[in-house]
C-alpha cells in the first residue's frame, strides 16, 4: 500500500529565523495536514528538529533518552530552553535599529518589525515604539518628513 506525498517542506529549527514556539505551532499544523499519528509524533518532532535542538534534548533529558518523553514534554524543554537564551534589551535594540531594506516594501518593513517587537516586551507602550520605529526606519525621506509633521 502507497503512502500519501507529505503536504509542505518542514525544516529543522533555526533559532535565528524563528521562535520555538511558532516552530512548535507550525508543527502541529504539519502534524494535522499529514495526518500524522499520535504514536509517530515524537519520532518525526525528533528527526525533524535538527541537530542542534535535538543535541540540546539529549543534554536536558540526562540520564533518559529524549524518545522516551512526550511530545509536549519535549516541546516545553525547548521553549524554556530558548526563551531563557533571550536578551530583552539585545531584542529592542535590534528592533530600534531596524532600517527599510533597499527592496523591502513598507508593508513588508511593518511585518518585520512586528516580528522583531514579539521578544522585546513592550505590552502596553508596543503600538508607540512601532509607530517610533517605522517612523525612524522608512527609505523615502519625505514620508518620513510627512509623518513626522502629523500632531498626534
Amino acid at each position: 500500500m502507497a503512502t500519501a506525498p507529505l503536504i509542505g517542506n518542514f525544516g529543522e529549527f533555526d533559532p535565528e529565523k524563528e521562535d520555538f514556539e511558532n516552530y512548535a505551532k507550525r508543527l502541529n499544523v504539519w502534524f494535522t495536514v499529514n495526518k500524522i499519528k499520535s504514536d509517530d509524533k515524537v519520532s518525526v518532532f525528533l528527526a525533524l528538529v535538527g541537530a542542534k535542538a535535538f543535541g540540546n534534548l539529549i543534554s536536558m533529558s540526562v540520564p533518559d533518552d529524549p524518545s522516551t518523553k512526550t511530545l509536549a514534554v519535549l516541546t516545553e524543554m525547548l521553549e524554556n530552553f530558548y526563551k531563557s537564551q533571550r536578551n530583552e534589551i539585545t531584542e529592542r535594540m535590534k528592533f530600534r535599529e531596524s532600517k527599510q531594506k533597499e527592496n523591502e516594501t513598507v508593508s513588508e518593513f511593518i511585518v518585520d518589525l512586528k516580528r522583531l517587537s514579539i521578544r522585546c516586551g513592550y505590552d502596553e507602550t508596543l503600538s508607540e515604539n512601532l509607530r517610533d520605529t517605522f517612523t525612524a526606519g522608512l527609505r523615502d525621506f519625505n514620508t518620513r518628513k510627512k509623518l513626522l509633521s502629523i500632531k498626534i
